[in-house]
């Protein structure tokens, strides 16, 4: 979770700070084309965020393997990393949609303050709200909520969890998809309306 925070964070100011220093039309004076600059921020976010959270997921999972020592503890998996390995890497690529998501936040919203305020809402109140949705709307929101696709893509779902568990592999992939591409589709559309 705080891997797809961060990153999230870190898409958002890598557009919001341009704007709020108003470098941004440094920026579109080099190259005019938006769409582009939106694109190459877009790939370079995309990748650090890809490559820090497999990082970070991957030594956080052998860490606790360390830490636990084949205790068995609670609420804690018995499973090997080898067996862990698809929900690792589904909870990596989360933090690169995260990141993407946040970079459209921050390009449709252009005010740090506002997308951190939105990212807020979206990552903790909304599943508070949801968990108290009555059945069947709890497992059908819950389910397409950030926090449960890692789960439902690889496969394991979302046991004792606030979120549901109700995608196949191949929908939660798709939902991933559309967190990070519909924010930056919007900024896009946006963009050609506004001046700077």
């Amino acid at each position: 979770m705080v891997a797809s925070l961060a990153m999230a964070v870190l898409g958002m100011l890598a557009i919001t700070s341009e704007h709020a220093t108003g470098m941004i039309r440094a920026t579109y004076a080099a190259i005019p084309d938006r769409r582009r600059v939106l694109a190459a921020k877009a790939a370079v976010v995309g990748a650090v965020a890809l490559v820090t959270g497999q990082v970070t997921v991957l030594g956080t999972a052998a860490l606790e393997k360390l830490i636990v020592a084949g205790r068995p503890i609670r609420g804690q998996s018995a499973q090997s990393i080898a067996e862990q390995l698809p929900h690792i890497l589904a909870m990596g690529l989360m933090v690169a949609v995260f990141a993407l998501f946040g970079l459209g936040l921050g390009a449709i919203l252009r005010s740090t303050p506002g997308a951190l305020s939105t990212l807020a809402g979206l990552w903790y109140v909304l599943p508070i709200v949801v968990n108290n949705l009555p059945e069947p709307w709890h497992e059908w929101v819950g389910s397409v909520l950030p926090g449960a696709l890692a789960g439902q893509l690889a496969g394991t779902g979302n046991p004792n969890s606030v979120y549901g568990s109700s995608l196949p592999p191949a929908a939660a992939l798709a939902v991933m998809a559309a967190y990070a591409v519909v924010p930056l589709a919007v900024a896009v559309h946006l963009d050609r309306r506004r001046d700077t």
